[in-house]
């Protein structure tokens, strides 16, 4: 039987300013395809704020649930000012059980008619300080855009996450870390923390004060040069890396975190442990 083509690393919607163009990003083999679905982050924005106002909300939204079980190191995460010193990032971090749950529910719902779809959600911090978690409209085959919007006038965005479904046309993978725009996109992104699940497999990054300065110390030229900067790093690592789709994937995530000293995890049922990078 003939293997299913492989499409390229799925991904939150990414930034870029002005219209959407089609950019080629790295397959596993000689397959490449134009990998821009949807409008762009900043159009996202631009969309949902209505002049001198907050974010609007789009119309397909689910309510928020509260957070539980939500452990040290997520509040650790969570809870700061400002990022954390990568060193300072927790060794593992507890997922809260309605983070898994909708997630859990998320992926459920990422093969419509056995077709890929990401789904996906905000994770919010309550002015009580409780947290929640906000399912947001379903997103494209490769593409979930974060539903900021969402977020009330008294919450906080912790942070967002999304699936990263493959259907059999597309390799049926599972296990898929995240793309060089996922990470990428933590430029314009206000995520403290971010999340992939791909099947049973879950993975997390966590924004760092390393990270943040780079970020805080570019224009907007500097951005546009770093968001492509990081993408060009994940996709030479993932060219040169050997293996198959799923663990050269990893690879040119690891490489990118180590360079750009973010914290990068990995587990499964909610319970992510940070990988060492620098092997």
């Amino acid at each position: 039987m003939a293997v299913p083509a492989t499409r390229e690393p799925k991904r939150d919607a990414r930034p870029a300013s002005g219209a959407s163009t089609a950019t080629t990003e790295a397959t596993a083999g000689s397959a490449t395809r134009a990998s821009l679905r949807g409008l762009d982050y900043a159009d996202q924005v631009q969309l949902l704020t209505p002049s001198g106002g907050a974010p609007t909300a789009p119309a397909a939204t689910a309510a928020t649930v509260q957070m539980k079980g939500e452990d040290e190191g997520f509040k650790k995460v969570a809870e700061a000012e400002t990022p954390l010193s990568q060193k300072d990032t927790p060794d593992s971090i507890q997922l809260p059980d309605e983070v898994e749950k909708g997630m859990s529910e998320a992926w459920g719902d990422s093969f419509p008619n056995k077709k890929s779809q990401e789904q996906g959600g905000i994770m919010v911090r309550e002015k009580d300080g409780s947290y929640g978690f906000v399912r947001g409209a379903a997103g494209k085959s490769g593409s979930f855009p974060p539903n900021y919007g969402d977020k009330k006038a008294d919450q906080e965005v912790v942070g967002s996450a999304h699936t990263h479904p493959y259907d059999e046309s597309e390799g049926g993978h599972e296990g898929v870390a995240f793309s060089g725009g996922d990470i990428a996109n933590l430029v314009y992104q206000p995520d403290k923390l971010k999340m992939v699940k791909a099947g049973e497999t879950e993975f997390v990054l966590v924004r760092t004060a390393e990270f943040q300065k780079l970020v805080d110390e570019a224009d907007t030229e500097g951005k546009k040069t770093l968001h492509k900067e990081i993408k060009d790093t994940w996709n030479s690592a993932f060219k040169g890396a050997k293996g198959d789709f799923v663990t050269r994937c990893e690879i040119a995530v690891k490489a990118t975190v180590e360079k750009y000293k973010l914290s990068f995890y990995k587990g499964k049922e909610g319970k992510v442990d940070r990988v060492d990078t620098s092997k």
